[in-house]
């Protein structure tokens, strides 16, 4: 494919690493790099880092930087590790168990700091999840135990808004 080149980010949020997760996502990107030389992946599980919550602060909205995406919580994993990786993916791949008919809560936490990439924001940082080619593995035990919305959910997550492209009402940071 010549010069292109494609970066396909893997992220497992399973707590139990070298699990059904960890193995369904890894075995995605194996069979990503069949493809050829054009294909880099790269793969992190979220449990690996020290991750916060998000706290609804609102100052990624206003403050946010491609270096310091989330300035609540600058020195944490979100900071240092994962957003630097999703902001270089061209693909992103996210692996999450079902637990309880829904995404674990290391899923949840890593997602719900991804705020600074949303329709609101009022930083160089909006929208650019969106842009973004974005599936989902889900691993569960039980059939009817809740694949499909959590599938949902990881899409949600980094599907484009309509309202990206609209102005934001959150005030300016100049």
């Amino acid at each position: 494919m010549g010069d292109i080149k494609i970066k396909m980010l893997g992220i497992s949020a399973s707590p139990r690493k070298e699990h059904n997760t960890d193995t369904a996502v890894k075995a995605a990107l194996e069979a990503a790099r069949m493809l050829g030389d054009w294909v880099e992946t790269d793969f992190i599980n979220v449990t690996d880092y020290e991750i916060h919550p998000c706290i609804s602060c609102i100052r990624c909205y206003v403050e946010g930087t491609k270096e310091v995406p989330c300035p609540q919580f600058p020195d944490d994993g979100m900071n240092k590790e994962v957003y630097p990786r999703l902001l270089d993916a061209d693909a992103i791949l996210v692996g999450t168990p079902v637990y309880w008919g829904t995404l674990t809560a290391q899923c949840k936490a890593w997602m719900d700091r991804c705020l600074p990439f949303c329709h609101g924001s009022n930083t160089e940082l909006r929208g650019a999840l969106s842009k973004k080619v974005c599936a989902a593995i889900v691993t569960s035990w039980d059939v009817h135990g809740g694949s499909e919305i959590t599938i949902e959910t990881c899409l949600l997550y980094t599907s484009p808004s309509p309202r990206d492209l609209s102005t934001s009402r959150m005030p300016s940071s100049a």
